[in-house]
């Protein structure tokens, strides 16, 4: 009888009939089913740690030079060369996941990784980088609103964050009973002095206060607008689509220009989406890699604030001066710190 022998250091084969002695087997099928199994693991293993190359363009068809690739939620990536090559080592992945990319003033790209593919070629689309007035803001959640069109709130895909952000400061700046009274003059039941307020003093202006608390208003009208006047979305404080249409941000150090004043911003038309946040891999959506968002200079228009000569507030300014700033940690690293479930989110 023909027998074929197949060499390996780990499953000595005898396809004959004859019973292996040393395993015990007399089926040739047995024998079969080992040997594809083992051909599928060695299968598995070339495919499971590999290179993958590829090329990212604009829609244009142009190399995207300086643009972070990276395989979905993995901590490492590479940038493109100047003909927006790029190159990833080490790639372990069955069929799964997406392979990514991303820059600031481009929406994330991405592709579907495949198991039998190694050379992909990613799009990343320009972001209309004019700021239209007009955008109807996203809520953080379902708000009575005049707005014919109804716009699905972050609530519905983030509950989780949106939890934490309707605890923190930041969703209580419009309507934090200190804050009303220091702004109002009328008491509300807060221990203050009879008669201590903005309005009282100043009967005739209605202030910036907006300008960090209620911001959505204030962009309408920052030195006209009289908070006591917020309704719908206005009264949200800062909420989740406001930060995520930040596209600018600097630090006032002569005084007068606190908040939206001191911040630049990207909507989109009407019916459009776009948001900016420190991610470079998150895709598919209409979502943008904004470094800006990692960076603590995003704070300092509302965090460091100078009027009559005299600052008011120094939040960032004393982080400029911190041993943290010197160490390179910013504001995010503690105060929206990624531990999961972003249990430090805005607390000052």
């Amino acid at each position: 009888m023909k027998r074929l022998f197949i060499s390996s250091p780990f499953i000595p084969l005898s396809f004959s009939g004859v019973t292996n002695k040393k395993f015990g087997f007399s089926s040739p099928k047995i024998y079969v089913l080992i040997c594809f199994t083992f051909l599928f693991f060695i299968t598995v293993l070339s495919f499971s740690h590999r290179t993958i190359y590829g090329i990212v363009i604009d829609e244009a068809g142009k190399a995207v030079e300086g643009a972070r690739v990276r395989i979905q939620a993995t901590t490492d990536y590479t940038l493109t060369d100047d003909k927006g090559a790029f190159q990833v080592e080490g790639i372990a992945f069955l069929n799964d996941g997406f392979i990514t990319a991303g820059k600031k003033n481009y929406f994330n790209g991405g592709e579907k990784l495949r198991a039998v593919k190694n050379n992909y070629q990613l799009m990343l689309k320009s972001v209309d980088n004019i700021d239209h007035k007009e955008y109807q803001w996203t809520p953080p959640h379902s708000i009575e609103s005049s707005l014919e069109v109804k716009i699905k709130p972050c609530k519905s895909c983030h509950p989780e964050l949106h939890s934490q952000w309707a605890k923190s400061s930041h969703s209580l700046a419009a309507v934090n009973p200190v804050f009303i009274t220091l702004f109002s003059g009328v008491k509300n039941e807060i221990p203050f002095k009879k008669g201590l307020g903005f309005k009282n003093d100043f009967p005739q202006s209605n202030g910036t206060c907006v300008a960090c608390h209620v911001p959505a208003m204030a962009l309408k009208d920052p030195f006209g607008s009289n908070l006591m006047e917020a309704t719908n979305i206005d009264k949200e404080g800062i909420f989740c689509d406001f930060c995520h249409k930040i596209t600018g941000a600097f630090h006032d150090t002569m005084g007068g220009r606190p908040g939206v004043l001191s911040m630049e911003f990207t909507r989109p038309p009407i019916g459009g989406k776009q948001f900016f946040g420190p991610l470079d891999d998150v895709f598919p959506g209409p979502d943008s890699f904004s470094p800006l968002h990692s960076q603590s200079i995003i704070c300092a228009p509302c965090h460091s604030g100078k009027f009559w000569g005299n600052k008011v507030y120094t939040s960032f300014d004393e982080w400029v001066l911190s041993p943290s700033a010197k160490k390179g940690e910013t504001c995010q690293d503690c105060h929206m710190k990624p531990e999961g479930n972003l249990n430090h989110f805005a607390k000052i």
